[in-house]
C-alpha cells in the first residue's frame, strides 16, 4: 500500500478537517487515538465500514469486520470534519479513490461499535506493534 501523503496535504491545505490520522494500526485502534486526543467520543456505525466482498466470502462477515477494525498496515486516511464540508465527488474523482463516511463524534469519550441491529458496545484499540507475541 502507498501512504496517502497529497490526498491528507489537500484536505490540510483546504482547512476542512478537524483531525486526521492514517489507519496503520487498524481503524478501531487509529480513531481511538482520534478520540483521546480530541477528548470525544466516536461511534464507528458497523454496517458502513467498508470491507472487501472477497473477505467476507473468505473469513465470513464478523470476522471480516474484525479484521477492518483491528488489523493493521492500512495507510488509508481516516479524518473528522463537519458534514458536507470535503465534496466527496471532486475528492474521489481527484485522487480516484473512495470516500466512505464511517461514524459520528459526539461528547463523551472511547470509541463505540453501533450494530445495525441497534447494540451498541465499546471497542478495544487496534495493532499493537509492542505487545509480545504471548500476549496476542
Amino acid at each position: 500500500p502507498a501512504a496517502r501523503v497529497e490526498e491528507a496535504r489537500c484536505l490540510v491545505e483546504r482547512e476542512i478537517v478537524d483531525a486526521m490520522i492514517d489507519l496503520s494500526d487498524g481503524l478501531a485502534g487509529d480513531v481511538a487515538h482520534i478520540a483521546a486526543a480530541s477528548g470525544v467520543a466516536i461511534t464507528l456505525e458497523a454496517e458502513r465500514v467498508p470491507i472487501s466482498p472477497d473477505a467476507i466470502a473468505s473469513v465470513g462477515e464478523e470476522e471480516a469486520l474484525a479484521l477492518a477494525l483491528h488489523g493493521g498496515e492500512d495507510y488509508e486516511l481516516c479524518f473528522v470534519t463537519d458534514p458536507g464540508v470535503v465534496d466527496i465527488d471532486d475528492f474521489e474523482r481527484r485522487f480516484g479513490i473512495p470516500v466512505t463516511r464511517v461514524g459520528t463524534v459526539s461528547a463523551g469519550e472511547a470509541v463505540w461499535l453501533q450494530r445495525a441491529d441497534g447494540t451498541r458496545e465499546a471497542l478495544e484499540g487496534g495493532f499493537d506493534h509492542w505487545r509480545g507475541e504471548d500476549e496476542a
